[in-house]
């Protein structure tokens, strides 16, 4: 008979919050994979400063880590969630409109003053991120 991983009765309260602490943990694990690959971008120079060696051994670590996720996660009898895509990116969408609305009606008061220029600037290039986000709502939203 295969071996079969020891089962853990667990209250219904204390699955939930285990749950929600692995799926915290494998998301920690490929956050700290994805920065392995992540390349630089508009507004962020990402310095490589990861020897082919600690990349070796600490994709190898993560990789480990999953599995006792994993493994944990058999014993406990833990359920899949399901996760909306298209809700996840109206989501991010909504609260990257919500920053750049905050931004767009103090128009940065609060760091002293802006010139005139600069404010109009900011206003206008502001209300077009805005109508692209709202326009990645109304499609995520479909």
């Amino acid at each position: 008979m295969p071996n079969r991983p020891e089962k853990m009765d667990l209250g219904e309260n204390h699955r939930r919050a285990v749950s929600v602490l692995m799926r915290g943990l494998e998301r920690a694990c490929d956050d700290a994979v994805a920065l392995l690959e992540y390349p630089s971008n508009l507004l962020m120079e990402v310095k490589y400063d990861v020897t082919p060696s600690q990349d070796r051994d600490l994709r190898a670590l993560f990789a480990r880590l999953k599995k006792e996720i994993q493994n944990f996660a058999a014993k406990m009898e833990l359920e899949k969630v399901t996760m909306s895509r298209c809700r996840s990116i109206a989501a991010i969408a909504s609260a990257a409109l919500i920053d750049l609305q905050e931004v767009e009606d103090s128009g940065l008061k609060g760091y002293g003053p802006l010139p005139k220029d600069a404010e109009r600037m900011l206003a206008e290039q502001a209300g077009r991120m805005a109508k692209i986000l709202q326009e990645i709502l109304h499609v995520a939203e479909d």
